[in-house]
């Protein structure tokens, strides 16, 4: 929503807005949609929980996105837009990588025996201890 506020002078809370507003708002909110679809590939029912919308306004702001971009002047505004997110979402990946990175003292992974497979070591550590008796010497 940031990057699509921005770029046409609108507030986030005017983009998220729950009743109909001014042509500008709404097609920053449709670019908004259209961006969190098709770079941030985020399904139509997700975008539409997002922006408290029907998930049948999410496919038509998509889909009028794509018409629009027949024009030049509106295909390059838009590929600007999605250069812009994708930069974003790279610098968001990466910082999270390093947030699931392992300290650096941290021990290494355990790694399977031979033979041994994730299940088999989970069935062996979740396998309840019997004690097994001994049979009886008559």
């Amino acid at each position: 929503m940031d990057i699509a506020a921005r770029a046409f002078g609108v507030t986030i809370p005017e983009i998220a807005s729950k009743g109909r507003s001014r042509a500008r708002v709404a097609y920053s909110r449709q670019v908004a949609m259209y961006l969190c679809h098709v770079i941030g590939r985020m399904s139509l029912t997700e975008i539409s929980i997002a922006f408290e919308r029907d998930r049948t306004t999410v496919a038509h702001a998509c889909h009028a996105i794509e018409d629009r971009r027949e024009s030049e002047i509106c295909d390059r505004q838009i590929a600007v837009l999605e250069s812009h997110m994708r930069e974003r979402m790279e610098v968001l990946l990466r910082l999270q990588r390093m947030r699931t990175r392992p300290p650096p003292d941290a021990p290494p992974p355990r790694r399977p025996l031979d033979g041994e497979d994730r299940d088999s070591r989970v069935r062996r550590v979740l396998r309840p201890r019997v004690k097994r008796r001994r049979p009886r010497s008559r």
